[in-house]
């Protein structure tokens, strides 16, 4: 099973299925969240490194937080929760079935490699709400475009 996240308020689940998955409000991402008016245009990027999954800020105004805690770089764990801004997800990565304590836990930047971000390839994502031109506030359902 790939690893995933998975909306708070419902919808689709997105497959975490290349190395770097580009999130946030501009049509370039891999995940794009443009009905989320307070997700910056290139908010974060999820990477996959090894056997770890890490969540980055890309430098967005409203933040990235985990478990609650606002952070700049985390690895992610198995059921930890992630917000990008207002957009709320659940993290599974597809190895275990046991929730995570979901403690922040930070993770030092010195020990992780540099994230380039390569032209956009494999599926993208966009929320239906996004390509109606529905307003903000539209229920999340993810679909693949």
């Amino acid at each position: 099973m790939a690893a995933m996240l998975l909306p708070r308020d419902g919808g689709a689940q997105i497959l975490i299925d290349k190395p770097i998955l580009l999130v946030g409000r501009s049509e370039d991402c891999d995940l794009c969240l443009s009905n989320y008016v307070k997700v910056s245009r290139r908010h974060c990027c999820v990477v996959h490194a090894e056997d770890r999954f890490l969540v980055r800020d890309l430098g967005s105004m409203n933040g990235v937080r985990v478990n609650g805690s606002k952070v700049l770089e985390q690895e992610l764990e198995e059921g930890d929760e992630l917000a990008i801004a207002d957009a709320v997800f659940v993290f599974s990565n597809g190895l275990s079935s046991r929730p995570s304590s979901h403690r922040a836990r930070g993770v030092p930047a010195a020990n992780l490699p540099p994230v380039s971000l390569p032209p956009s390839s494999g599926p993208r994502y966009r929320s239906e709400a996004a390509r109606s031109g529905a307003s903000s506030d539209s229920h999340m359902n993810m679909v693949e475009v």
